[in-house]
């Protein structure tokens, strides 16, 4: 056994093989511990075809650890035949219900059908580990399981309710850390960061106005570039009257005014141009300006107005079709 504790597993079977020799159906239980630790030996050394033909003897020996023999034995076949290995492990849990390996073998398959991206048929399985008595260690494991299956199933009330139960009962785990990550991007796509911020505030892990400031954005972002155009104009509103001079303030009301103009909606297409081209220079200045100058002539009819814009954009202006554009629009204001 130290040998075992020291994952020294060769050392460990020329100790254990002695005294698992003639074992069979009424071996004491000295011989059928032996037997079992050298099975396992085998296991760890990656000698399957061994582990498993002694594990199998264990089942047909109906000795008391057979659950555990059938477990083994289930990931042996997992490694070339994951269906096996399910069914194996669905035999165990019907035959003995009340093992102490139930638990295990319910997260095993669960985590076999993740694998193979069968999020339907994994999420009774993660159920049932939470429901389950036996390893309590593997709950918090099930609940940050059955979030993702949720999200993976585009179901993201569920997979929040999921990831919510376990950061509030599981606070300290490692899952609870990993879980704060995907409900943040949950609520960024679902563009509900006020309440991702009221969240997290509750979870005693408030945020940053500078991060709440950048969170707010990508949530707008998110939407843009997802084409939902009339979510993005609300959230980039919402980013808007909560950060008017934020850290993404020139971005946003670009972009709304790009939206507002494809709408042909031109008074709040400018809305959004005249702050961006009175804060040049910017990265969307030049476009604004352009922008802007044509909606005052062209739209509006503004023509001094125009004129300020095409002077500014001679001014501005970076390549000579700009040049030109601003030249022509100041002879015709």
């Amino acid at each position: 056994y130290c040998y075992m504790r020291k994952e020294n597993y060769a050392a460990a079977r020329e100790f254990f093989e002695p005294l698992a020799r003639n074992a069979g159906m009424s071996s004491d239980e000295l011989t059928q511990d032996a037997y079992l630790r050298t099975a396992d030996c085998y296991y760890m050394e990656r000698n399957y075809t061994k582990a498993k033909s002694m594990y199998d003897n264990v089942i047909r020996y109906s000795w008391p650890a057979e659950d555990y023999a059938t477990f083994q034995s289930s990931m042996i076949a997992g490694i070339k035949n994951p269906k096996e290995k399910i069914t194996l492990l669905n035999t165990m849990n019907r035959k003995f219900p009340s093992s102490t390996l139930v638990t295990d073998a319910n997260m095993e398959i669960a985590n076999t059908y993740m694998a193979d991206e069968k999020f339907n048929e994994a999420i009774p399985f993660l159920n049932n580990v939470i429901k389950g008595t036996g390893n309590a260690s593997l709950k918090p494991e099930a609940y940050l399981k059955l979030g993702t299956a949720y999200y993976n199933l585009h179901n993201n009330s569920a997979a929040l309710q999921q990831y919510k139960t376990l950061i509030s009962q599981y606070p300290a785990s490692q899952e609870a850390a990993d879980a704060l990550e995907d409900v943040r991007v949950i609520y960024i796509q679902d563009g509900k960061t006020d309440e991702y911020t009221a969240f997290m505030r509750q979870a005693g892990k408030p945020i940053s106005v500078s991060a709440e400031d950048s969170l707010t954005y990508t949530a707008a972002e998110t939407q843009l570039s997802n084409g939902n155009t009339s979510a993005a104009l609300t959230s980039l509103g919402n980013y808007l009257n909560k950060f008017p001079n934020g850290a993404y303030a020139i971005d946003a009301n670009f972009y709304r005014a790009e939206i507002y103009s494809d709408k042909k909606d031109w008074k709040n297409a400018l809305m959004g141009y005249e702050p961006v081209a009175a804060q040049a220079p910017n990265k969307y200045a030049e476009r604004a300006i352009l922008a802007a100058a044509r909606i005052q002539f062209f739209e509006m009819k503004n023509y001094a107005q125009a004129e300020t814009y095409y002077a500014q954009l001679a001014q501005e202006a970076t390549g000579q079709e700009h040049r030109l554009e601003a030249m022509r629009g100041l002879l015709r204001s």
